[in-house]
């Protein structure tokens, strides 16, 4: 792919730009500038904030003091959902509903799990197995409504594409060899 030179409207030095994208820009507008840099363009442009000129960093809309609301500590998992790629049709009230609904457990071992605040808190938190998880019961299925649960992320993963009932025999192997007993003789199923 070629450059081509083309002059910044806003500051005059010369840049290098790939040849089909001035072509492609200046076929839909043959007016069209070019620029160096963001700044270069709100700088010409006679914008003091790029980011308030594009719609973004208005603030005004979050409640004043956190900045969270009774849905922050579920929008994590919803992003995560979303970017899996597998479809889903859960939304924050939903999560809220099913997080309510299990008395903040974990649906395979029962433990009580610590919902982060926000989404910034769970990531921070890198290195906890005891924080909760959306897990899909039916991993063939995306993040459906009926089809999703928390966990603790150590039973996520542990779990994968197992069965629950999977999961619990090789829970109870460990425990037999924690406790100085062999697992039985056969073969899981």
């Amino acid at each position: 792919m070629r450059d081509v030179e083309v002059t910044c409207a806003g500051c005059g030095t010369t840049i290098l730009k790939p040849s089909a994208e001035v072509r492609r820009q200046r076929k839909r507008n043959p007016d069209r500038e070019f620029f160096c840099s963001m700044h270069c363009y709100a700088v010409h442009r006679g914008h003091v904030n790029l980011g308030t000129h594009l719609g973004r960093g208005n603030v005004s809309i979050l409640r004043a003091g956190n900045r969270q609301d009774e849905f922050s500590p579920f929008r994590y998992f919803l992003l995560k959902a979303r970017c899996r790629n597998v479809g889903t049709n859960l939304d924050l009230r939903y999560l809220q509903h099913l997080w309510a609904e299990q008395g903040g457990r974990c649906q395979v071992s029962g433990l009580r799990l610590a919902l982060p605040r926000n989404s910034l808190e769970w990531e921070r938190r890198t290195h906890d197995p005891w924080k909760p998880s959306l897990d899909r019961i039916d991993s063939s299925r995306g993040y459906f409504k009926g089809n999703v649960r928390f966990v603790a992320v150590i039973a996520n993963l542990a779990r994968h594409r197992f069965s629950d009932e999977e999961l619990v025999t090789f829970c109870r192997a460990v425990v037999a060899m924690a406790g100085g007993r062999h697992p039985p003789a056969s073969d899981p199923p």
